[in-house]
């Protein structure tokens, strides 16, 4: 039986509305349910606010040698040749050395320059550059005249060195460069004074 004004005229309303609302309903229950997961799985990667990574060590190390330019490079690993030698020829003269001057400029050597290098190491290693003062090879010298000869290898050095030093502290790129390259200074001239006392000893 059909009914005009009621009955079954309203069913296709009633299911549309019915449907309606089943849809707002699955619709909310979706929301609730993804909210849910923000706050209960907040490693989810949909969810999960993106943060930058922190850069390796090695990453902050190339960093740290670009800002380095080619003259501070340069003079580190200058400095750290020479200070290899300083420490490798002075343990073989300190062996060889006939005059008491002479040891006592060599054990002066290996001394004051074992420590600026591991300084000097530690410097490069804070701005990214690697640099080693070991594997240098002592200076091999021969001759009756040992003494003089090592001496005289020892003010050649430390006068290049004090106008390389020199240079450096003044003109240096980097500060912290600068700052070492002054500090070390005085040292390098008392060597280069203490070489040629010792000279004037074995002459």
């Amino acid at each position: 039986m059909i009914f005009v004004n009621g009955g079954n005229c309203m069913k296709p309303k009633a299911i549309f509305v019915w449907q309606l609302t089943i849809a707002v309903g699955a619709l909310f229950a979706v929301a609730t349910l993804c909210a849910q997961e923000d706050l209960t799985q907040p490693d989810n990667p949909f969810f999960r606010k993106k943060t930058a990574a922190s850069p390796s060590p090695t990453a902050r190390a190339k960093a740290a040698t670009k800002t380095l330019s080619a003259k501070d490079m340069n003079f580190l690993r200058g400095a750290a040749s020479s200070g290899g030698w300083e420490t490798a020829t002075g343990r073989s003269a300190e062996q060889k050395a006939q005059n008491s001057a002479t040891k006592e400029v060599a054990a002066r050597m290996i001394a004051d320059h074992s420590k600026t290098n591991q300084e000097m190491v530690d410097l490069g290693q804070k701005k990214g550059l690697g640099i080693s003062t070991e594997g240098v090879k002592a200076q091999q010298i021969t001759g009756s005249d040992f003494d003089k000869r090592y001496l005289n290898l020892v003010v050649q050095d430390h006068q290049e060195e004090i106008n390389v030093f020199e240079k450096e502290a003044k003109s240096g790129d980097d500060a912290d460069i600068r700052s070492w390259a002054a500090k070390t200074l005085p040292t390098i001239k008392q060597h280069l004074a203490l070489a040629k006392g010792a000279l004037d000893k074995v002459k």
